[in-house]
This record gives structure tokens, C-alpha cells and sequence, in this order.
């Protein structure tokens, strides 16, 4: 890489890694919108030549990507099981925008929600989203996931997320075993 990505959040948030892995999700499956976990990352990729002992020492865990069809109440329950008393676990989107509200109580604090063409989601509209399989079942409290649809499996994340790499980057800084 160029430069180091970043697993960190910023003030707002966001992580630059987990909105690769992200994207690489949401093109693997072909949908429009992608979450991750930041709990499903656990270390930053280094400035330099990535190899893949890197991709699986960054995501080690051996998820999945799954498509699920949610409906957009359904996103929002997701997006609000992001705060709970005292915890907070940040989702990461590719796909969607949305505004919320710090001072609002715990489960009414996303308060503008839009697809990536700008139009508001609708609470009984049909989406097709990308997910790792442990978010799809649940994990880390986010059961909202567990209400979709489960359309179809994919590839590992950690191979969505080298395919991705190969398609997006092809003149970047890359060890041979991921140059094709």
C-alpha cells in the first residue's frame, strides 16, 4: 500500500480499512450496501508490500460474506443496535448515509437514513445487503441481521477483499502471490 490503512475510527466514526473490506464485500455480492463490524478487523495494513499473511493477520477469523435481504426498518434496527447502555460498536456502510443524533435515546438516534442515490430508505422496502456470516447470525448484539433473508453465501471476506485489491489496485505495492 502507498500508505498505512487504517483500522482506527476517526471522530465521526469511520474506519478507512473497515470501508475497504466493505466495498470489496458489497461488489463480491453485487449489492448496493455493505456493513462490517469494526470487531472483525484486527490490525491496520502497513504502508508497503502486502502480502497475504497480511490480509489473514488483519482478518483472521475466517468469516464469510453473505447476501441477506433486509427491509429498511430492518437496516435501521442494525444501525441502532450500533449503542447500547454504556457500549458502543460502531458499524461501518458502504452504500447508505445516514444522520444521527448523540443526545436521542438508544433506539431513536438514526434520524435520516439514505441509499447512495440520495433517496430515503423505506421502512417496508426490500434490500439487498452484504454482511459476514457471524453478523448475518447475530453476532456482537446485532440480531436486526438475523431478521433478513439469507439469498446466498459467499467468499471468505479475506478472499472478496484480495479479489478486490486485484481488481481496484492492479498497479499498487503488492506481493507476487497477489498480483494475478
Amino acid at each position: 500500500m502507498p500508505e498505512k490503512i487504517k483500522r482506527n475510527q476517526d471522530a465521526n466514526g469511520e474506519s478507512p480499512l473497515a470501508k475497504l473490506i466493505a466495498e470489496s464485500e458489497r461488489e463480491a455480492m453485487g449489492v448496493d450496501i455493505a456493513f462490517v463490524h469494526q470487531g472483525e478487523m484486527r490490525k491496520s495494513f502497513k504502508k508497503g508490500e502486502v502480502t497475504v499473511e497480511d490480509l489473514y493477520t488483519v482478518l483472521p477469523m475466517g468469516h464469510s460474506v453473505s447476501k441477506l435481504i433486509l427491509t429498511g426498518d430492518q437496516i435501521k434496527l442494525a444501525l441502532e443496535q450500533q449503542w447500547a447502555k454504556d457500549y458502543e460498536n460502531r458499524l461501518q456502510t458502504v452504500g447508505l448515509t445516514y444522520n444521527w443524533d448523540p443526545e436521542a435515546p438508544i433506539g431513536s438516534k438514526v434520524v435520516v437514513l439514505k441509499d447512495k442515490k440520495g433517496q430515503e430508505i423505506q421502512p417496508n422496502n426490500e434490500y439487498e445487503v452484504a454482511v459476514s456470516n457471524y453478523l448475518a447470525s447475530g453476532g456482537d448484539n446485532f440480531t436486526a441481521f438475523e431478521q433478513g433473508r439469507l439469498v446466498e453465501s459467499g467468499p471468505q471476506v479475506v478472499t472478496a477483499l484480495i479479489r478486490y485489491i486485484q481488481q481496484k489496485y492492479p498497479h499498487e505495492i503488492f506481493s507476487p502471490s497477489l498480483k494475478e
